[in-house]
């Protein structure tokens, strides 16, 4: 329970502007490109599923992306695991009580921080996909 703790923390805090740069990076790669329909949350009029898809592969690749940098953090600064313990430790021999803990407590204000984060960027500079 202590390296899911440690990877949700990490995904959440670290993990967001991994991806944001990761965004920023496949963003200049599509203008570069000149790939059409990769601007976020634009789908063309009419509809244009392969805009749609195109848009899923390139966040789906910025998410691999900052999964492979957060396993290197937590590879990489082993006092992690005491910093994990020492807030998860104290629900140690109560099975139910560490996944209610970390699987909904700590995710959720994980998620909060993570959201205002997100809300703190302007959401125009959010859509870092503007290719076309």
């Amino acid at each position: 329970m202590n390296r899911y703790f440690l990877n949700l923390f990490v995904d959440c805090t670290i993990g967001v502007p991994i991806l944001w740069v990761n965004l920023k990076i496949l963003h200049r790669i599509c203008r570069y490109l000149k790939l059409k329909g990769t601007r976020s949350g634009v789908y063309g009029d009419p509809l244009k599923w392969t805009w749609w898809l195109k848009q899923v592969v390139v966040y789906c690749i910025g998410v691999c992306w900052m999964k492979i940098g957060t396993l290197i953090v937590l590879g990489s600064l082993p006092y992690l695991d005491k910093i994990g313990e020492l807030i998860v430790g104290w629900t140690k021999g109560n099975t139910a009580l560490q996944i209610v803990f970390v699987m909904f407590v700590c995710s959720h204000i994980f998620m909060e921080q993570r959201l205002m984060v997100d809300l703190a960027f302007d959401l125009e500079y959010l859509a870092v996909f503007d290719c076309g």
